[in-house]
């Protein structure tokens, strides 16, 4: 039986209450999301107010709970998984903006990428634009840790129709590669 102060125990499941009200609207959300990275946001979210929810539920019950595994630091990889690298080049190809520099230069002036908006050389030559593009923005990271060729892919999606196969190509390879990355 738990000997918590009134005060500690009342403390408690209030903030047990509203991770549970966090819990069922990330949830609710994940069962309208349009993207897979929006969804493993969610998932993430979903799985650490779960273990708030059972570290208070421990104290609840009088049981000392255990301190949660100190996170990883995610291991950053170099260069592109080689299953991914011909079906990235591939899909990139076919988006418009590597035909053209001022199309390719307004993806990069995005706010989330302009860290790199200068640092890529431009060719007139789709298939080395595509190598640079890729090459550039393989092994760098915004400071929250999230890939620039990931978001890269994620930004250039957002120029074309959702209902189309090359929209979500692109999604897919963002999500894909941030598991890599």
């Amino acid at each position: 039986m738990s000997t918590l102060p009134d005060y500690k125990r009342r403390a408690l499941e209030s903030r047990r209450a509203q991770l549970i009200e966090e819990y069922d609207a990330i949830m609710a959300q994940l069962s309208h999301t349009l993207s897979a990275a929006d969804e493993l946001k969610l998932k993430r979210q979903a799985q650490a107010r779960e273990a708030e929810i059972a570290e208070i539920d421990a104290q609840l019950q009088g049981r000392v709970p255990q301190p949660a595994p100190a996170p990883q630091p995610r291991k950053r990889t170099s260069g592109i998984p080689a299953e991914l690298s011909s079906p990235l080049k591939n899909t990139l190809l076919q988006c418009a903006e590597f035909a053209n520099n001022q199309a390719l230069q307004a993806v990069l002036a995005h706010e989330m990428l302009t860290p790199w908006r200068y640092s890529v050389a431009m060719t007139n030559m789709p298939k080395s634009q595509v190598d640079m593009v890729i090459s550039q923005l393989a092994d760098q990271y915004r400071a929250d840790g999230q890939n620039a060729l990931v978001i890269f892919l994620q930004v250039l999606a957002e120029n074309y129709d959702e209902a189309t196969q090359l929209h979500r190509d692109l999604l897919d390879l963002a999500t894909q590669l941030a598991a890599y990355k």
